[in-house]
């Protein structure tokens, strides 16, 4: 029997999100997908395998125990001030809200990105950041100070609802729900609930996705060419958008695989990859030399535009980049679960991360976009206070040892 702490696990996240992207690719209800090779088919149950050995291992030696820390009321304040103004100052820089120009309150402006340049991506990711570690303060704390934590969690999603970021969004409360799972336990009642709240999160996601097509006449089921099969069962057309959402990635990896086949990969190619694939966006969108673009990832219809974490990598090295692409999927989760101390209040808040990266790598590549960004908070904060506990154990030895003198 597998403790809750067991699914409290990036590696374990992997092999369920890949299993049930596979089972879902199985229904079959779009006419559009390709079949998925042997090649493609052998690569994630091998990739599963390890994954499930590495994350079995790791759940032994009890990396993933949740513990109570304490934590400031007064800190998370000063984090949502800060976090609205700058949300105000993007909004001001940008003369614009998105949210407004999509559900037609506003007439749409000429500018084709929101936000202040770099900077944009880390106040996303910081809401994110926010509404994990304050969800989880937020179920452990019984005191006066959960009324305003739940405030201050509603403020958190403020960034990802100006730019209607529904990805984000859903997979920042796929977060939480993990938290919750881990810190209160999954029994039968728990288990009905998250499996309701997952319906109506998808239903939501699908009325969202709607809006945003905003064009009358147009259905999800038209673009996803739905098969008779679909459209003769009872499940509601907005459920559809989560079928697309949770499948289309896999199907255009495969049509990448199928479309050309790289045979000589150069050490340039590998290069490329790791510069493109794997250095943070930020700074590898500003180095010249690389010759890479997103272009070179076809799609089936350009509606469906994910392409997994390792279609990118494909597209440049071939089956060498998805599996160097594996490889650093398992060496990150690694590196943060050793830098980060285990009874730091940040490092659930980090394991929530890295789980919701390993969610959103079944859509695009997490490893060096926007949400990776998320990591650097619980990171800095962590060896914040690392540096300042040492810091003070010196100078309360420092004292010991001049006493001891005297």
């Amino acid at each position: 029997m597998f403790s809750k702490a067991f699914f409290f696990n990036p590696f374990i996240i992997y092999c369920i999100c890949w299993t049930c992207v596979l089972l879902t690719y199985l229904l079959g209800w779009s006419d559009l997908y390709p079949v998925l090779s042997f090649r493609l088919l052998s690569f994630f149950f091998i990739t599963i395998l390890i994954s499930f050995i590495i994350g079995q291992h790791l759940s032994k030696k009890h990396v993933y125990i949740f513990f109570n820390t304490s934590f400031s009321l007064k800190k998370i304040k000063r984090w949502i001030r800060a976090y609205i103004f700058f949300n105000v100052i993007e909004i001001l820089y940008s003369r614009q809200i998105p949210i407004l120009s999509i559900i037609g309150l506003a007439s749409p402006d000429s500018a084709d990105y929101y936000g202040v340049p770099i900077f944009h991506p880390f106040i996303v990711t910081f809401g994110i950041f926010l509404s994990l570690y304050i969800f989880q303060k937020l179920i452990i704390c019984n005191g006066p100070e959960k009324k305003q934590l739940l405030k201050y969690y509603l403020l958190s999603f403020l960034s990802t609802f100006i730019i209607f970021g529904r990805g984000l969004l859903l997979l920042t409360i796929l977060g939480c729900l993990i938290l919750y799972i881990i810190i209160r336990g999954l029994n039968s009642k728990v288990f009905f609930l998250l499996l309701c709240a997952i319906l109506i999160i998808f239903f939501a996601f699908g009325v969202a996705g709607n809006i945003r097509i905003g064009e009358a006449g147009v259905r999800i089921t038209t673009i996803g060419q739905a098969t008779d099969k679909f459209e003769k069962n009872i499940v509601p057309d907005e459920f559809f958008w989560s079928y697309i959402y949770a499948s289309s990635p896999l199907a255009n990896l495969e049509y990448n695989i199928d479309s050309y086949s790289i045979k000589d990969v150069t050490i340039g190619d590998l290069y490329n990859m790791c510069l493109s694939e794997i250095v943070p966006e930020a700074i590898s969108n500003n180095i010249s030399c690389l010759k890479y673009n997103n272009d070179n990832v076809q799609l089936i219809i350009p509606a469906l535009n994910v392409c997994t974490v390792y279609a990118g990598s494909y597209s440049i090295a071939g089956w060498t980049g998805i599996w160097i692409m594996y490889l650093y999927i398992v060496v990150f989760n690694l590196f943060i679960i050793k830098i980060i101390p285990r009874k730091s209040e940040y490092y659930t808040t980090a394991i929530a991360i890295l789980n919701i990266l390993m969610l959103g790598n079944v859509f695009d590549n997490m490893m060096n976009y926007l949400l990776s960004y998320t990591i650097i908070f619980p990171l800095i904060f962590s060896i914040k206070i690392r540096i300042f506990n040492h810091g003070r154990n010196r100078h309360i030895d420092g004292d010991i040892q001049r006493k001891q003198v005297c």
